[in-house]
């Protein structure tokens, strides 16, 4: 199945002039996510929601979702991206003064500013853990370091990415999660660096919140994006947004603000149809190929890619000694890495991504 896509200019036409390195950035879309797209504004152009029931059909990709993470149906909510599922989750958590967040200081901003938004509004501590680098270049985050950061009374949250978007770090989610859970801190993850090239199990990684847009590694339209929630925390989250998806037996229009005991809670009304169907079909395609097949196809790529950079005298700044996710960042003696990807890009039709300071 994997062949099937492999350098397929006719399955990714992008390939017929680009060399395209920007998964981490944007993905181009599989031909079954074009047609899922396709087909739902050809109809919905026609007729509406008078002959298919959407909502129905969306129930189906919310399952694929769930299988996706080994998560029940009832814990996945749609959002619209990586900055909704996770401000819905810290602005819904019952903070009191001094509690504390634990984050990286290499954090995407997404995955930072809704918990300096619950330090503003509540009093809570926001504790960053300093990412280090090592002789040889490889920048990293410390899972022990952040371990120690959580040891105090108050620290009520450890919120980290899966895979670092600026140093392709990928974390030991199952050594932090277990963590978590003996200590009772809650545990969220922006999985939007991993889901769709990493294998993601939140019960194995015993993860409470999970977030990830779908534009990413899932290959999906923008507008599409979930939450993850554990069943068990679900109703102690009050998300700040309401509307008439967000209750029990939504769409019978008599007024019954009764909060839906399940992750509908976090949706409010009518979804971005086109997107999420799109994700509902990357979602089969990666599947189908595989999760397992596909992250060992990337990470065989990536030592390639290492080996070559570094027999260049580029530094490479992911470590490459573990397990991995999809990016490799690097830094090069020939420039500014803007300006080399601006060369790149305009004079080879390569496509890389700038990012503080690394390519």
């Amino acid at each position: 199945m994997l062949s099937a896509y492999l350098g397929n200019a006719d399955a990714f036409p992008i390939l017929k002039e680009w060399d395209y390195f920007n998964h981490a950035g944007v993905s181009p879309w599989a031909p079954e996510t074009i047609q899922a797209v396709n087909d739902f504004n050809a109809e919905f152009g026609r007729v509406t929601l008078q002959k298919t029931n959407w909502f129905g059909l969306l129930e189906g990709v919310r399952e694929e979702l769930a299988g996706f993470i080994n998560a029940q149906k009832h814990e996945i909510a749609f959002t619209r991206n990586t900055g909704d599922a996770i401000s819905i989750i810290a602005a819904g958590i019952d903070w009191k003064a001094g509690d504390r967040v634990v984050v990286a200081s290499c954090e995407y901003p997404s995955n930072v500013y809704p918990w300096m938004d619950a330090r503003d509004r509540h009093g809570v501590e926001v504790i960053s853990v300093e990412e280090k680098t090592d002789a040889d270049g490889i920048a990293r985050v410390e899972e022990d370091d952040l371990i120690r950061a959580c040891e105090h009374h108050r620290t009520k949250l450890l919120a980290v990415s899966h895979v670092q978007w600026t140093s392709g770090q990928r974390m030991d989610l199952n050594k932090l999660g277990a963590y978590c859970r003996e200590k009772g801190i809650l545990f969220a993850v922006d999985a939007i660096q991993s889901l769709g090239v990493v294998p993601v199990d939140v019960q194995a990684a015993q993860i409470d919140f999970l977030f990830s847009g779908g534009h990413k590694w899932l290959m999906a339209p923008p507008g599409s994006g979930l939450i993850y929630c554990r069943q068990e925390l679900i109703e102690r989250i009050n998300s700040p947004m309401v509307g008439a998806a967000s209750v029990i037996n939504p769409w019978r229009w008599e007024i019954n603000f009764v909060r839906s005991p399940d992750a509908l809670r976090f949706e409010t009304g009518t979804p971005a149809f086109a997107s999420l169907f799109g994700l509902g079909a990357a979602v089969k395609v990666l599947k189908s190929v595989g999760i397992d097949v596909i992250n060992a196809q990337v990470k065989s790529l990536g030592h390639q890619f290492a080996i070559g950079a570094r027999a260049k005298g580029y530094t490479v700044i992911t470590d490459r000694s573990g397990a991995v996710g999809g990016a490799v960042c690097f830094t090069s003696p020939a420039g500014h890495p803007d300006e080399l990807v601006k060369v790149l890009r305009e004079k080879h039709k390569v496509e890389l991504a700038a990012r503080r300071g690394r390519l």
